[in-house]
């Protein structure tokens, strides 16, 4: 149960949704369930207080609470992440232990050694250290992790077509800011926002931790500031890793479509073509007899959401021109439709884009530009409180 003492809180919470809220209270209930003992035994079994081994000289050391000295309030701070300062390497490592089975393993930089005439000199095999977890528990775990990035129609680190798992962090820097408190009373907290991911989740193979030291803009959770840069990278890279999207029917039908070159064709040809992509058509100019397109808006290539309309211009007709509105802090329906009213097409991004709670946090082109009426503003959304 999550209530504060001042009123509100998350309520009665499941496993799940504990972990989709990033329920501070939630974890320290279940810290005191688990006892000191218990928790410091896996404190320790996934490898927090022990170097990883990776073949890197000078690996850091972490800094955590000893059982000796871990009383109630230690529990509590420790069972949701603070209190104790471990290296990214841990991390990673503790994650992947969480998802392939439940098995600690030792790092390694690379993967295989090759001489130049293309054999192989040395293969570094997987060393199992221990077992922290049972398969079954590690399969409940990439369902929950899972979770977390597709709920509510996808987080900021959910990529369509693809079954990602991961879990956003959000430290204080409280030594840093107790130092600067001696000298600026006025002080405000600073953090390293972290997200860490896992993909494929019914076949993990890569994890990826980002960590963004001090964030400068107004948001600082994990989930607002790592998780966009997780989406990012395993969409542009996944496919060359080999990893391909696997579409539900209900990511398909939410899919763009590519707008067509029609240019220089007939109108009849012309209009057939872009309805063939689902897309609307606006014909601007007399397009009557032989008469061909001669521009049209938005321009060929770009993909756009099914149902845009694309304006087809014919003999000496122009653009017409129209200011782009602001629609930062907007739901996409809402930025969808202020959009269309002033006359441009909305193109989508960011992986929380179909979230219910997604606001709009960046326009490709900013208010007040003056540009041609069935242009494509991109619009980028997050998910930008603490959940998820």
């Amino acid at each position: 149960d999550c209530w504060y003492w001042y009123g509100g809180g998350h309520g009665t919470l499941t496993l799940q949704q504990a972990l989709t809220k990033s329920c501070n209270p939630s974890f320290m209930q279940i810290g005191a369930a688990l006892g000191a003992d218990n928790f410091s035994n896996y404190f320790e079994s996934f490898g927090f207080t022990e170097p990883t081994g990776i073949d890197l000289p000078g690996e850091a050391q972490s800094l955590y609470v000893p059982r000796s000295r871990m009383g109630p309030v230690e529990l509590a701070t420790s069972a949701f992440g603070q209190t104790n300062k471990i290296t990214p390497i841990q991390m990673c490592t503790a994650y992947c232990a969480l998802v392939n089975g439940g098995y600690l393993v030792t790092p390694h930089v690379v993967d295989k050694i090759i001489d130049s005439s293309g054999n192989v000199v040395e293969t570094k095999e997987t060393e199992i250290k221990r077992q922290v977890i049972s398969k079954e528990t590690s399969q409940q775990m990439c369902k929950l992790l899972e979770t977390v990035v597709s709920d509510n129609g996808g987080t900021n680190a959910y990529i369509q077509g693809y079954r990602i798992g991961g879990k956003s962090g959000t430290a204080e820097k409280i030594d840093e800011h107790n130092a600067e408190l001696a000298t600026n009373p006025d002080a405000k907290m600073t953090y390293i926002s972290t997200f860490a991911a896992c993909v494929p989740m019914d076949d993990p193979q890569y994890v990826m931790l980002v960590m963004v030291d001090t964030p400068t803009g107004p948001e600082y959770y994990g989930s607002a500031v790592a998780g966009p840069i997780v989406s990012l990278v395993f969409s542009e890279g996944l496919e060359h890793l080999g990893i391909y999207p696997t579409y539900t029917a209900e990511e398909q039908a939410k899919m763009d479509s590519t707008v067509p070159y029609v240019v220089g064709y007939l109108s009849m040809k012309a209009e057939s073509l872009v309805k063939s992509e689902n897309f609307n058509v606006k014909i601007v100019g007399d397009d009557s007899g032989e008469a061909v397109v001669t521009n049209q808006v938005p321009y060929s290539g770009i993909s756009i959401p099914k149902g845009s309309t694309i304006i087809l211009y014919f003999g000496d007709a122009e653009p017409e021109y129209a200011t782009v509105p602001n629609v930062i802090g907007m739901s996409a329906d809402q930025a969808n439709e202020v959009m269309t009213n002033a006359g441009f097409n909305i193109k989508i991004s960011g992986g929380a884009a179909y979230n219910a709670d997604a606001k709009a946090t960046m326009q490709s082109f900013g208010e007040g530009a003056y540009l041609p009426k069935g242009t494509a503003i991109e619009v980028t959304f997050s998910v930008t409180i603490q959940d998820g």
